[in-house]
C-alpha cells in the first residue's frame, strides 16, 4: 500500500461507520444525531454520492426538526451532487409546496415524477414530510 491508498480505504471506513450510524439514527428519530452525525461525516474526503447521502439525510433531519431553511439548503447541496436524489427533490417539494411556492415547486415535482418513473414507484412523494411553515 501506499500512504495514499492507505488513507483512501480508512476514510472509506469511516464513510460507511457514519452512514450506518445516521440511518440508525434517523431510524430511531433521533434527529439531532441524525444533523451532527451528518455534519461530521460532510467533513471526511469522500466521494459525490457519498456526500450527497449525507447531505440528504442532514436536510431530513432538520425538515423533521422543523428547520425548514437549513433543510433546503441541505436538499440543494445533495441535489448539486445528485441531480436524480429522489429523497431530496421529494423534500424540496414539500418545503415548497408548504410555503405556498407551488409555481417554483413545480419543476421539481417533474423532475421527481420524471424519476419516480424511471426508478421504483414506491420512493417518496412530496407528501412524505409534514412542514410547517412560520
Amino acid at each position: 500500500y501506499t500512504p495514499q491508498k492507505l488513507m483512501e480505504r480508512l476514510y472509506a471506513g469511516y464513510v460507511d461507520a457514519y452512514k450506518i450510524l445516521v440511518m440508525i439514527g434517523y431510524s430511531h428519530q433521533q434527529w439531532g444525531q441524525v444533523e451532527a452525525l451528518s455534519q461530521t461525516a460532510l467533513r471526511i474526503p469522500a466521494n459525490e454520492a457519498d456526500r450527497a447521502f449525507f447531505f440528504y439525510f442532514f436536510g431530513a433531519a432538520a425538515l423533521h426538526s422543523g428547520d425548514t431553511t437549513v433543510a433546503a439548503r441541505a436538499f440543494e447541496e445533495c441535489l448539486k451532487l445528485d441531480s436524480e436524489h429522489v429523497e431530496a427533490l421529494a423534500g424540496t417539494c414539500a418545503i415548497l409546496k408548504a410555503a405556498g411556492r407551488e409555481d417554483v415547486a413545480q419543476p421539481f415535482v417533474d423532475r421527481l415524477n420524471a424519476e419516480r418513473d424511471k426508478k421504483d414507484s414506491s420512493l417518496p412523494g412530496p407528501g412524505t414530510f409534514r412542514v410547517k411553515v412560520f
